[in-house]
């Protein structure tokens, strides 16, 4: 289903992954200074709540490390500095620092921080689905065998086995990860949202194994946690991938509820873009559940808001060109063409998308038809190809057993012979001799009806339930009938003879409260 994958897809996105930099070695950490420590402090304040300003801090945190030659500060600054980097979109300069980090790491031997290092690094090339370089990453991260690192690099090994679709070891490894940071001896704000992480990708395990209940509980989990370390971002990623969940669970008031309380933070925190992620999930809520109308007017929210991030852009070049221009005459020219260029392509792109989303969903259902009828007759014609290779194995079991028990009631006939007619040379030993005979004819015609059941699966069935107190000769006459064989067959296969197979039918056809042997025989032919 589309939402489920979403939900994977979006889940993966948002807890990008495990977090870790706390208990940072001291002796890796020498006190530079009164000022650079505070700058740390106040870095490190931001480093969840606000990525512009604890950017701005750890570049001038690097910049003093790197004029008083202090290589672990420098480290430290480029490893977080890579992860700020990250949360902005910019993978190539987060990679690019992350090395430069593990290099001067790996030159002086700081455990902790290449322990943390390897990790985020192996977290971006999980992103990028480079997944045997990001498991390189993850046992070296294990290799320095430090606990923090450790279990998170353990649980980010889950979040690649639950890509490969493994997802009893990627429970394994999550839920190990999750027990470590839920045990801590801590309420840093690290261990929470590392917490956080493990139940948000418990929560994705949990609905791809249908076990929803428990799925809740987990994404539940994660956003009372977020909610506690204060990580506004986060925390409405977390409440967007409830509100899928909820949807998925058909609880549209739930999930609507998340929705605006989504809307609500992204407001709170004057982050617009997390507004128009929000938008665009209420979109697809509404598409969801059929409500049409409510998702145009999401829609052209989301559209709207998205002009005005544009027009923000806009303003800044207009506000450059004022300063090239030098008469007010020029100036209003120049605004009134923009002005009307952009609403003419506000226009247009609005038209564009509400007719490209009516245009996929029409593809999406004439597709997912399409692929449902294929489906299905592939699965008929496998049935029928299933059944046809049943029966005509069934058929040459039946022929089979003919032969076998015709064979075995010659030998049963001739050894009562000599029994009879005290010819035989060891009499105990024939008369043991017909009773095994009669055991395996009996297994045999136990065998006989279950391949006849295969043929016709509710010709007894049916019959039973009229008669319950046929017996089993009476059964095995009907199975000769029902299959067409002569009286001369018949005999053959059921050890008797001919004038016994006549006589078995006419009582057999009485007990069935049949006139003649015509209607017995149209009541076999019609079950």
């Amino acid at each position: 289903m589309g939402k489920k994958r979403f939900l994977f897809l979006f889940f993966s996105l948002i807890f990008s992954r495990v977090i870790l930099g706390q208990d940072l070695r001291k002796q890796e950490i020498p006190k530079i200074n009164r000022d650079s420590d505070s700058l740390r402090n106040i870095a490190l304040s931001y480093y969840f709540s606000n990525n512009d300003s604890s950017l701005f801090y750890f570049n001038k945190i690097l910049e003093h490390a790197i004029l008083i030659k202090n290589k672990s500060i420098v480290m430290e600054s480029l490893s977080r500095l890579s992860m700020l980097f990250n949360r902005q979109g910019r993978m190539d300069t987060a990679i690019v620092l992350a090395y430069q980090a593990i290099e001067v790491g790996e030159q002086y031997h700081y455990d902790t921080l290449l322990a943390e290092t390897y990790l985020r690094l192996g977290n971006y090339y999980f992103s990028l689905r480079k997944y045997d370089k990001a498991v390189d990453l993850y046992y070296k991260t294990i290799g320095l065998n430090l606990p923090n690192t450790k279990n998170a690099a353990l649980g980010a090994i889950g979040q690649v086995f639950m890509k490969k679709g493994e997802l009893d070891s990627a429970q394994y490894y999550s839920e190990k990860a999750l027990y470590y940071f839920t045990h801590l001896d801590t309420n840093s704000t690290e261990a929470i949202y590392n917490s956080a992480s493990f139940y948000g990708s418990l929560g994705i395990i949990a609905f791809q194994k249908n076990e929803y209940k428990k799925g809740i509980y987990y994404l539940e989990e994660s956003l009372r946690l977020l909610h506690k370390v204060n990580n506004a971002p986060n925390e409405i990623s977390a409440l967007l991938n409830l509100s899928i969940a909820y949807d998925y669970l058909k609880k549209p008031s739930k999930a609507l509820d998340a929705l605006h309380k989504a809307i609500y933070l992204s407001d709170s925190i004057g982050n617009n873009k997390y507004k128009l992620k929000s938008y665009k999930v209420m979109t697809e809520h509404f598409v969801e559940i059929g409500q049409f109308e409510n998702a145009y007017y999401s829609t052209t929210r989301y559209h709207a808001l998205q002009d005005s991030l544009d027009k923000v852009d806009y303003n800044k070049i207009i506000y450059e060109n004022e300063l090239k221009y030098n008469t007010r005459i020029q100036e209003e020219k120049q605004k009134r063409i923009l002005a009307e260029e952009k609403q003419k392509q506000i226009v247009l792109w609005i038209t564009i998308i509400v007719s490209f989303l009516a245009f996929v969903m029409i593809t999406l259902m004439l597709y997912r038809r399409i692929q449902h009828m294929s489906n299905e007759r592939k699965r008929l014609n496998d049935k029928t190809d299933s059944m046809q290779l049943k029966l005509s194995e069934a058929k040459e079991q039946l022929s089979e057993l003919n032969a076998h028990l015709a064979e075995q009631n010659k030998q049963f006939l001739i050894l009562q012979k000599e029994v009879d007619a005290g010819k035989a040379n060891d009499v105990p030993k024939t008369l043991e001799d017909l009773e095994k005979i009669k055991i395996y004819r009996n297994e045999d015609w136990k065998k006989y009806l279950e391949v006849f059941q295969l043929l016709y699966p509710g010709f007894f069935k049916t019959i039973l339930m009229q008669f319950p107190k046929l017996s089993e000769g009476d059964k095995r006459q009907l199975i000769m009938i029902k299959l067409d064989y002569s009286k001369a067959k018949s005999a053959e296969i059921l050890g008797i003879t001919e004038g016994a197979v006549k006589r078995g039918r006419q009582r057999l056809s009485k007990k069935l409260g049949l006139d003649d042997v015509t209607q017995f025989k149209g009541f076999v032919e019609e079950n």
